[in-house]
């Protein structure tokens, strides 16, 4: 091993096992535990710039997807204004597709319990991944789920569905570095698109500069693994396509 100031798992020592799952199991178990209020029992996050910005433009959104519409212009604001030509509205953020669902408080209560496990079971990998203990990786995952930061900014509603993917970009793009497989590299391109669509691009550029910097001065050099020049080229060759995807974003605007 050269470089690098991590020590990662390679290899078989990379592979889940037996108390990884019961890991899981826990962060799973405790996710819907703590979200059962809105899961099972009728209630719905309701605060401050939630109850008159998120909610409306979700509502909204869910109304005209399942009326089999596209929602160029919503009447709701002033006279009228744009509605899918707004980055913020997330017309085309892709686990928007829950909206389809009929009952629009269910929808978005899953929407918002569904980025916590984004955020949540990425940090336990990474975590493992960096040769810590399963129960020090289970700490990791459960600080995120229960941290007033992330619950907080459920209130900032597009500056969270962005800040949950940066786990999990970090996550894919290590495992492609490490093993050189391009499923990886196509589901990291994946979750940047999501994250660039989250509209909050500001997360977006310091999310590829922390990639960056992550890929080459932390991830140690292994023979078999990719290159501190290929790191940098395949990033960039990422950052490209998700930004090309995201443009159709621009198409209504």
């Amino acid at each position: 091993m050269t470089g690098g100031f991590l020590k990662i798992s390679f290899g078989k020592e990379g592979q889940v096992g037996s108390n990884d799952r019961l890991g899981i199991f826990i962060l799973l178990l405790c996710s819907i535990l703590f979200f059962s209020p809105i899961l099972f029992f009728g209630r719905s996050l309701y605060y401050s710039d939630f109850s008159f910005i998120t909610y409306p433009a979700k509502s909204f959104l869910a109304q005209t997807f399942q009326a089999g519409a596209l929602p160029f212009w919503t009447p709701s604001i002033d006279s009228g204004a744009p509605f899918m030509a707004a980055f913020h509205t997330g017309v085309f953020y892709p686990p928007g597709i829950i909206f389809f669902l009929p009952n629009t408080t269910l929808a978005l209560n899953l929407f918002y319990a569904f980025h916590f496990i984004v955020l949540t079971i990425p940090i336990y990998y990474l975590a493992r991944s960096w040769k810590l203990s399963g129960q020090a990786a289970l700490c990791s995952s459960l600080t995120a789920l229960l941290s007033s930061f992330f619950l907080s900014s459920t209130m900032l509603s597009n500056w969270f569905l962005a800040v949950v993917w940066l786990p999990l970009i970090f996550l894919l793009f290590q495992k492609f570095i490490i093993e050189k497989k391009a499923r990886y590299f196509a589901a990291a391109t994946f979750a940047l698109i999501c994250q660039i669509l989250a509209a909050s691009p500001e997360l977006c550029i310091l999310t590829v500069l922390l990639l960056l910097a992550y890929s080459l001065i932390l991830i140690p050099q292994e023979k078999f693994s990719v290159s501190l020049y290929g790191r940098t080229g395949a990033l960039a060759v990422m950052v490209i396509l998700a930004l090309g995807a995201s443009a159709l974003q621009l198409i209504p605007t």
